[in-house]
C-alpha cells in the first residue's frame, strides 16, 4: 500500500485506507496469494489502527493472515474469515480490541496467536468470535459484554489456553453475554531479571555486594528490589 493507492488497495474496490484517520476497511474483500504470503501486514510506523469490516470478508494463506505489530481494533457489521496454514491473527506484543458486531473466524495452525518472546494483548468486546487451532501467546484477555461459552473449563495457563493442561487446539467460541468463562485472564510469569550496582551500572554477574533486582515481566509490569548478594 502506498499514498497513490489507499484509496482502492486493489484496484477493486474492495480494500481502502484513511492515512489521517488510521482506518482500515475492509468492504467484501478476498485474498488468496498462491505464494506464502499474508494478507494484511499492520505496522511499520503505523499507531491506532482501526479495521471496518463490512459485507464477507475472506483470507486464505499459507502465512499470517493478519499480523499486527502496532495497537487495533477491528469493528464494523460484517464478517471476517480466515485460512491459514500458519497463523490465522498475529497480535505481536501490542492491544488488539474486537468491538461489537463483526463476526470473525481464525483457524489456522495457531487461530489467534502473540509470539512468545512478546506476547499479546486482546479486548473482546460483546464480540463474536469462533478460534481454531490454539490461542496462544497472551499475557492478558479481557472479557466485556461477552464470554467463552465453548469448551468448558479451559484457562490461560503459561500464555496459551489450555484444557486439561495441554494447549486446546478445538474450536473456541466467544460470544456476546457473561454465562461462560469471562472476566479478565492474565498469565503473570517472569520475562527478564537485570541486576545493576547501586552507581547505576549493570551488573551481568553479580558477585558479593547490594544490588538493584529489576524484574520483568510477561504482562509488561516491573518490580525492582534492593537485594544482597
Amino acid at each position: 500500500m502506498s499514498t497513490a493507492n489507499c484509496d482502492d488497495i486493489l484496484g477493486n474496490g474492495t480494500a481502502s485506507y484513511d492515512i489521517d484517520k488510521h482506518v482500515l476497511t475492509l468492504d467484501n474483500f478476498r485474498y488468496e496469494p498462491e505464494d506464502f504470503i499474508q494478507g494484511v501486514a499492520l505496522g511499520g510506523g503505523l499507531e491506532n489502527v482501526t479495521i471496518v469490516l463490512k459485507g464477507d470478508n475472506f483470507i486464505k494463506t499459507g502465512y499470517f493472515g493478519i499480523s499486527m505489530t502496532c495497537n487495533t481494533t477491528i469493528t464494523g457489521t460484517g464478517t471476517l474469515t480466515i485460512q491459514s496454514n500458519s497463523s490465522a491473527m498475529v497480535v505481536n506484543g501490542v492491544q488488539l480490541t474486537i468491538d461489537g458486531q463483526p463476526t470473525i473466524m481464525l483457524d489456522g495452525d495457531a487461530g489467534l496467536s502473540g509470539f512468545s518472546e512478546w506476547p499479546g494483548y486482546v479486548k473482546f468486546i460483546s464480540s463474536n468470535v469462533k478460534i481454531k487451532g490454539g490461542f496462544v501467546n497472551f499475557a492478558a484477555v479481557e472479557f466485556e459484554g461477552c464470554s467463552i461459552k465453548e469448551p468448558q473449563g479451559i484457562e490461560l495457563k503459561d500464555l496459551n489456553y489450555v484444557l486439561n493442561d495441554e494447549v486446546y487446539k478445538g474450536e473456541i467460541t466467544i460470544a456476546p453475554g457473561t454465562s461462560g468463562i469471562g472476566g479478565t485472564h492474565a498469565d503473570r510469569r517472569v520475562k527478564d531479571v537485570i541486576y545493576h550496582s547501586l552507581s547505576g551500572c549493570v551488573a551481568a554477574a553479580p558477585k558479593n555486594g547490594i544490588y538493584l533486582k529489576t524484574t520483568t515481566y510477561s504482562d509488561g509490569t516491573k518490580e525492582t528490589v534492593k537485594v544482597v548478594m
